[in-house]
Formats: C-alpha cells, sequence, structure tokens
C-alpha cells in the first residue's frame, strides 16, 4: 500500500471516529430512552412472537396489547416508585453539619465556661430532617450533660407518667437520693411496657412519625396557600403560625376563633410575651380532622381580611 492510500485509509478513519463522538454527544440526551427502549423489546419481543404466531393475531393487536402491558406493568409501577422516593427523601438534609455546627458552638462555650446542660430530648423519636442528635454526643459533653427523655411523645405514652434521666454517676446518685423520699415509683406493668417499646416497637414509632411528618408538611402547605406566615419546624407536632396581620392579640383570636369557629387553639403568649401576635396549633389530630379545622380557619381569617377590607 502506498504512502497516498495510507494517508487516505487512516484520514477516513479519524474522520469516522469524529463523526462518531459528534453523534454520540448529539444522542446522549436520549440515551436512556433508547436504553429503556432496548430493555422494554428485549423483554417483550418473545410475547410478541407468541401473539402474532400462535394466537394469530395481527402485528398491530398485538404491539397494542404489549404497549398496554409494558405501561400497566412497568412504567406506572415505576413511576410510581421513583415518586415515593423523591416524596421520602425531600425532606432529608443530608449534611449532619447543618445540625451539629451549632450545637458544636454551643459545646465549646459550655467547656470553656465550665457549665452544666440540663437537656430535655422528650421529642428525640419525632425529628423530620436527619436522626436526632444529643449534646451529650458531642466530644467532651456527656461527662458534663444531664438528658431527660420520657415515652409520653415518641411511644404515644401519654399518662403513663413515665420517664428517665440519664448522666455523671455522681449527679444520678444526689437525684436518686431525692427521688426516692419524694416520688413514688412509677408503676412495675409502666416499666415493662417501656422496656418492650425500647426493644421491639422501633417500626411503629417510624411509622408515627411518618404520620405527623405528613400532617407537618400539609399544615405548612395549608399556611402557605392561606398567605399566613410559619416558621417550619423539624420536630415534635406543633407549629406556630404568625397572626398579627390581624390587629388582635393571640388571646383576641384564640377566644373569636374558638366562639365563631369551635375550633380551639393555644395564644402564643401561653408561652411568654415574645409569643405575641402567634399561635400554637398542635397537629397530634388525624389527617381528617386538620383537614375540618383548617377549613375553618381559613374561612375565619378570609373574614377578618374582609372586615379589614370593609373598615378601610
Amino acid at each position: 500500500m502506498s504512502i497516498k492510500e495510507q494517508y487516505w485509509k487512516y484520514s477516513l478513519i479519524v474522520i469516522i471516529l469524529f463523526m462518531g463522538i459528534i453523534i454520540f454527544r448529539q444522542i446522549t440526551p436520549f440515551l436512556g430512552g433508547l436504553l429503556g427502549a432496548l430493555t422494554i423489546y428485549i423483554l417483550v419481543r418473545t410475547q410478541m412472537t407468541h401473539l402474532t404466531e400462535k394466537w394469530k393475531l395481527k402485528r398491530s393487536v398485538a404491539a397494542l396489547l404489549i404497549t398496554a402491558e409494558t405501561v400497566m406493568v412497568f412504567l406506572v409501577p415505576l413511576g410510581l416508585t421513583i415518586w415515593l422516593l423523591v416524596n421520602q427523601l425531600q425532606d432529608i438534609n443530608l449534611d449532619p453539619q447543618t445540625f451539629i455546627a451549632p450545637m458544636q458552638q454551643v459545646a465549646e462555650f459550655i467547656k470553656e465556661h465550665d457549665l452544666y446542660v440540663l437537656s430535655d430530648e422528650i421529642y428525640s423519636e419525632l425529628s423530620y430532617q436527619g436522626d436526632h442528635v444529643s449534646i451529650a454526643a458531642l466530644p467532651g459533653m456527656r461527662e458534663r450533660t444531664i438528658v431527660i427523655n420520657g415515652f409520653s411523645k415518641g411511644f404515644a405514652m401519654t399518662g403513663w407518667r413515665l420517664g428517665y434521666c440519664c448522666g455523671p454517676k455522681l449527679i444520678i446518685e444526689q437525684m436518686v437520693k431525692l427521688h426516692q423520699y419524694a416520688i413514688m415509683c412509677a408503676p412495675t406493668n409502666s416499666q415493662y411496657a417501656a422496656i418492650e417499646g425500647l426493644r421491639h416497637c422501633g417500626d411503629e414509632v417510624e411509622e408515627m412519625r411518618k404520620s405527623y411528618n405528613q400532617r407537618r408538611r400539609f399544615l405548612m402547605h395549608e399556611f402557605k396557600r392561606m398567605g399566613l406566615e410559619c416558621f417550619e419546624p423539624f420536630g415534635a407536632f406543633y407549629v406556630f403560625p404568625n397572626i398579627s396581620e390581624f390587629g388582635m392579640t393571640s388571646e383576641e383570636f384564640a377566644t373569636r376563633f374558638l366562639m365563631e369557629e369551635k375550633v380551639a387553639v393555644v395564644p402564643g403568649t401561653a408561652f411568654g410575651e415574645c409569643g405575641e401576635g402567634f399561635l400554637r396549633i398542635s397537629y397530634a389530630y388525624s389527617l381528617e380532622d386538620l383537614k375540618v379545622a383548617l377549613g375553618r380557619l381559613e374561612r375565619f381569617i378570609e373574614k377578618l381580611r374582609n372586615e379589614d377590607k370593609a373598615s378601610c
């Protein structure tokens, strides 16, 4: 082969490779669809042969049946699965530093000034963005933290009056001395029930947490639709919407709402002066009850806004 022939041969190879790269880059956005179509073809080609050759169906009819089967058996379940995954994952913050960094700053201040922490973690199981992290788990904080927890919230054992405390041995020993002379111990059956909950009821607690999270997101969506400003909580089962736009105190709003719509809410001032202009609403109710209550709230605030327009 002459040099000229070799030149044209390798030039042609380079041109073909170059064109192949260009074509590949152009079809990249459609690559997923092409691969999906190829996969479905491989899966259903045997059925196509069976329908046309054994059942003697027309190819158009067989193709229609296989298309319907593909949509119902593959695409719809796959779409629902993806939707459920996105729905479950959208509230998850994958950066633990978002929650740990502020606590680390507090922990450094506590250690610097030789302080102790009394940490109420009664809502630790009801956290909606990542797992709960106790300040006692941070370096150097275990020996100077007293954690108080119980079973009324995370395990729905309200009224059982059962809780526990963890902390440095020296402090716990002194607390026990005070406790045993001031308060009778919790009933034995309650203690056994709590142990059973800790050991075997993790799935039920998680199911309850998901249910609370669904209600929380429903309330936040409805407040936004109504035009009520509300900080989004990431734990417990309460929301604190702002009602200052209506020119009433929290107690006046709550009282009038109760009298006119028969729905009880807690004025923000029940938690201190800084709660003025807010309401505390619990979503520890069924979703159906919450829908009714929020429907009445929307009707009430629309009436207040119309009254305000009429007075202007």
